[in-house]
Formats: structure tokens, C-alpha cells, sequence
């Protein structure tokens, strides 16, 4: 289980947290948050430790995640793009 957390400003004030009870929930949380708040940080329910950090709409941690979000959002786009141009 997870906790959820929206900063209304980064390192400030921030709503109350939101359960979360998978990875998947986890990732699409911070797809659908991220965007509109500069701060989004998910930790583990027993010790408080960040599983996933986003801040001004960019995966900072875990660091897999961060080269994953690049890969998906940029390589894959591109490589998309060259093809709809064959």
C-alpha cells in the first residue's frame, strides 16, 4: 500500500494523502497529477520512504522510471512521428 501526496507548491502546503494499493495505481496517479501540480510524491505506507517523485510534471525518482518517461515520452514520439512521415 501507498500514500499519495499533491504539493500545492513544491516543498509547501500540500492536500491530504490518497491511498493507493498497487504499481499500477502508483504510475497512473502520477500520470494524471503530475501535470497539474509542481509537486507529486508517493511513498511506501509502513516507513514513509518516496517510491515515485514527480516535480514540474517530470519523473525525478526512481531513476528507472525518470529514463523510462524519457525514453516513452521523447524516443517513442519521435520514432512515431518518422514513420507517419513514410
Amino acid at each position: 500500500m501507498f500514500k499519495a501526496y499533491r504539493f500545492i507548491r513544491r516543498g509547501g502546503k500540500y492536500l491530504s494523502s490518497d491511498p493507493l494499493e498497487s504499481v499500477a495505481d502508483v504510475y497512473q496517479y502520477d500520470q494524471t497529477h503530475k501535470e497539474q501540480y509542481p509537486d507529486v510524491r508517493i511513498t511506501a505506507d509502513h516507513d514513509e520512504f518516496i517510491a515515485v517523485q514527480t516535480l514540474n510534471g517530470i519523473i525525478v525518482f526512481p531513476k528507472k522510471w525518470a529514463l523510462m518517461e524519457v525514453k516513452h515520452k521523447y524516443i517513442e514520439a519521435r520514432k512515431f512521428q518518422l514513420r507517419r512521415l513514410k
